[in-house]
């Protein structure tokens, strides 16, 4: 497994600005205006940005970055995919800068979203604290809604390197749907999860240090007046404690902590009949 964890997202506003007032007062980010593109960088920790923030169509994804441990992965990794017959291009010296890595690659995936695949970050000067406070915050994990849930299962599984954690499969507003479940080598139990839906981004979730910091943001998210798709509960399959706010471009931002990690050589995948163990019901 080269791939060691998700790096970044990027995604389209059409309200830029929103979705930075929205990520520094209710989420606890940094945030920095590029202003030759009106795009929004969104930290998290050290990095530069680990959410990118462009004008355009609300929620489109513009493209998934994944993180390779080092050069060395990076080729390797490379070398993989081409002898699998996999279409990826090495993109230019200039593409890299303006991600603040090293090197970085790009292809999609089968239902046509944009992946990009790096290594080295280069880190800003300043350094990052949260505006309201907040001790710790970390890029937990995305959700792809799959059209064609087998087929990108596959893809991700069998030709990008994913393990599988777990399935869930349950009714949803009176309509039945399957979700996979996949993680990196950074052991995370799900960097990344396929929803058996029409295609497009479900939502991000951003990971925090304790239910006090989850409980702190869910009320920052009733003063600022955001939309609740689901309040507090706790998943069924990786014990994440956790409520999702509905962000200014639609897509939903899962804010929680107490996520369980996967042992690979140990781990036994499971089939599961509920996404969560009590709470994350509508308001």
């Amino acid at each position: 497994m080269s791939i060691f964890s998700l790096g970044y997202v990027i995604m389209e506003a059409d309200n830029p600005e929103a979705w930075a007032d929205y990520a520094q007062n209710v989420l606890g980010a940094m945030v920095v205006e590029e202003s030759k593109t009106q795009a929004w960088r969104v930290r998290l920790d050290e990095r530069s940005f680990r959410l990118r923030i462009e004008p355009g169509t609300d929620g489109r994804l513009v493209t998934l970055g994944w993180q390779l441990r080092n050069a060395s992965d990076f080729r390797l990794f490379l070398e993989q995919l081409r002898a699998k017959k996999v279409d990826i291009q090495v993109c230019s010296a200039d593409e890299a800068k303006a991600r603040d890595v090293l090197e970085l690659a790009r292809m999609t995936d089968p239902r046509g979203n944009v992946l990009e695949f790096f290594h080295g970050s280069a880190l800003p000067v300043e350094p990052f604290i949260s505006p309201v406070g907040v001790s710790s915050l970390r890029l937990g994990h995305v959700v792809l809604r799959c059209q064609a849930l087998a087929e990108c299962e596959t893809f991700y599984v069998e030709m990008l390197g994913f393990g599988v954690s777990d399935y869930i499969d349950f009714e949803a507003r009176g309509k039945p749907l399957s979700l996979v479940f996949l993680h990196a080598a950074d052991k995370r139990h799900h960097s990344l999860a396929l929803a058996g839906a029409p295609d497009g981004l479900d939502h991000i979730m951003i990971e925090v240090e304790n239910i006090d910091e989850v409980g702190h943001c869910r009320e920052r998210a009733s003063v600022f007046q955001i939309p609740i798709r689901a309040d507090l509960g706790r998943h069924s399959n990786d014990l994440t404690f956790s409520y999702y706010g509905i962000s200014p471009n639609g897509i939903a931002v899962e804010y929680g902590c107490e996520g369980i990690s996967v042992d690979p050589a140990s781990w036994d995948v499971k089939r599961l009949s509920t996404p969560s163990l009590w709470g994350h019901g509508p308001l």
